[in-house]
């Protein structure tokens, strides 16, 4: 598929078969997931968490006070930036019952092939996996429940923070670490 910045976007999960079964772990799971993940983030099984989100947002950034900041970060590439086994772990912690189809998809490198082009696919979940909203959100779910910031809120890779400055700075230095290293 094209990027809007004219770039290719891969759809890794062409396999119909790999990708109804990720629809039927995903709806059999999402209720749990949902209590799971709320309330700070907001992408996964909840109707209308964007919505929510932006009240929220908007409401926290009219009763702010001298030295409190509301910031919005949309990290580039997040959901490629998770490693593997720590999407395994969260997968074993949070949903066992999914880990060995989790396992199978994720478990191991793959190939994807592009033209004459081969591309090993062996971090993040891959595009176009249903499963992948799921297992982005339950692998970040610990850094976001541990965030001190009064205002914290994610959908999926967006994560909006509020509060004092200072703590803010040191907050998205930890969340930054975290995610990408």
């Amino acid at each position: 598929m094209s990027k809007p910045d004219g770039g290719l976007r891969p759809i890794a999960v062409g396999n119909v078969w790999r990708r109804i079964a990720a629809k039927v772990a995903v709806r059999y799971v999402s209720l749990h997931a949902a209590n799971l993940l709320a309330p700070r983030q907001l992408g996964f099984g909840v109707k209308g968490g964007a919505e929510a989100i932006t009240h929220a947002g908007r409401h926290f950034s009219s009763c702010m006070g001298e030295g409190e900041v509301l910031v919005k970060l949309d990290f580039k590439n997040a959901f490629n930036s998770l490693h593997r086994d720590a999407i395994l772990e969260s997968t074993a912690t949070h949903f066992p019952e999914l880990l060995p189809f989790v396992t199978s998809s994720y478990g191991y490198s793959s190939d994807l092939y592009y033209d004459a082009n081969i591309i090993i696919s062996d971090e993040g979940v891959q595009q176009g996996d249903p499963l992948g909203p799921l297992l982005f959100c339950i692998t970040i779910n610990d850094v976001l429940h541990s965030l001190m910031s009064p205002f914290v809120a994610g959908y999926l890779d967006d994560i909006t923070l509020g509060g004092v400055l200072r703590q803010y700075l040191m907050t998205l230095i930890v969340y930054n670490t975290v995610l990408v290293y």
